[in-house]
């Protein structure tokens, strides 16, 4: 693995500017996305569903320490933080998964700590630390991009390959298989077919035979960084009903996406898209589903719509998931404006699959493959 230090060390400079504004002493970054923003990619989690990972960073204005566990050390250092300036603390297993507050407090004495996470005695800097890490560098896009591109293949050669008589799990064992391949695994793997899709807005696959319409949706995770998509295939021609449904859901997400720009709020780009949702007849369908928000080292930094709120810039992320009963639609997109820049990038978006065309909207949005 290539040390990230010139990428290390911008993010540490921006990490000490926000303590700085808010007179914190020290910053604990406890989250797996937290520690892969700032190294660039490395993993602290085992389960990759655990909120806090087995290796915390520690930062002070003149250092950065590692405290972890004992059986994560030396793999830590060597294989997700090579050529990383950074102080190792080794805490023994039964202290560190038992209570880690003394070898942070070890360190950090009576100063003022601040977390990402909820921590005794620290301040909650979990909204300041999501704002940061929301504005994606080019390393990060470079990355993230990447990471849009094998997800969005695996996919859409998933749709493409399963057929009708094979069940949910095989389709979802196919997608699984296909990420892993390329070092990505996914935390959310969602399957449904025919009736299911229209029923069940977070359909886990259940071990149902495939008839004639089969919905997949993977929310992936590599370096740190969560790309989401959905795509949705179906064997033999499709109703009007089906089709309009689809139509609207797309140009209820195109309004989400464009509205995603710099200088709005992500509150915006919700009532955007809220108000898109009754101009196509579905008024109510927001309800029964999030519709995503900022995206990046989080599958969302926070849904929007639930009470949190942030200003949008260049180099943010987004993964929004309008759905209506029957259908969804869902890709991750990074949002430009910069100089030379186009106004977004959908980083899931193949150029292989159908799309709808919207009038007076910037952005195409995945069709139904009819197979």
């Amino acid at each position: 693995m290539r040390p990230r230090t010139d990428e290390f060390d911008a993010k540490l400079e921006a990490v000490r500017q926000l303590m700085d504004a808010h007179g914190w002493d020290w910053l604990l970054l406890q989250s797996p996305g937290s520690f892969a923003w700032l190294s660039g990619g490395g993993r602290s989690y085992i389960v990759d569903g655990d909120p806090r990972g087995v290796g915390l960073m520690l930062i002070s204005r003149q250092s950065v320490h590692l405290l972890a566990a004992n059986i994560e050390l030396p793999r830590l250092p060597e294989e997700e933080l090579p050529g990383l300036e950074i102080a190792i603390e080794s805490v023994p297993w039964t202290e560190f998964f038992a209570d880690p507050e003394p070898a942070v407090r070890g360190l950090t004495g009576g100063s003022r700590l601040a977390s990402d996470l909820p921590f005794p005695g620290a301040v909650d800097a979990q909204r300041e630390v999501s704002e940061v890490r929301s504005r994606l560098g080019p390393a990060d896009i470079a990355r993230y991009r990447a990471l849009g591109a094998d997800t969005a293949a695996a996919v859409e050669a998933t749709a493409r390959e399963i057929s009708p008589g094979q069940n949910e799990f095989e389709a979802a064992a196919l997608l699984q298989e296909k990420l892993n391949r390329t070092g990505i695994v996914a935390p959310v793997l969602l399957v449904a077919s025919d009736d299911r899709i229209r029923r069940h807005r977070h359909p886990l696959p259940v071990n149902k035979s495939i008839e004639r319409y089969l919905m997949l949706v993977s929310c992936a995770l590599r370096d740190g960084l969560w790309c989401s998509i959905t795509r949705l295939v179906h064997f033999g021609p499709i109703d009007q009903d089906l089709k309009a449904r689809a139509l609207a859901c797309a140009s209820v997400d195109a309004a989400f996406i464009a509205a995603s720009r710099p200088g709005n709020r992500v509150s915006d780009a919700f009532a955007a898209g809220r108000a898109e949702y009754a101009a196509q007849g579905f008024a109510g369908e927001w309800r029964e589903h999030h519709q995503g928000g900022p995206a990046g080292y989080g599958s969302r930094e926070f849904f929007a719509g639930a009470g949190v709120d942030m200003e949008i810039g260049s180099g943010y992320s987004f993964a929004w998931n309008p759905s209506i009963a029957g259908v969804k639609s869902e890709d991750t997109v990074i949002v430009g404006g910069g100089p030379d820049e186009p106004d977004f990038e959908v980083i899931t978006e193949t150029g292989e699959w159908p799309a709808i065309e919207l009038p007076g909207r910037p952005v195409r949005r995945p069709a139904i493959l009819q197979r």
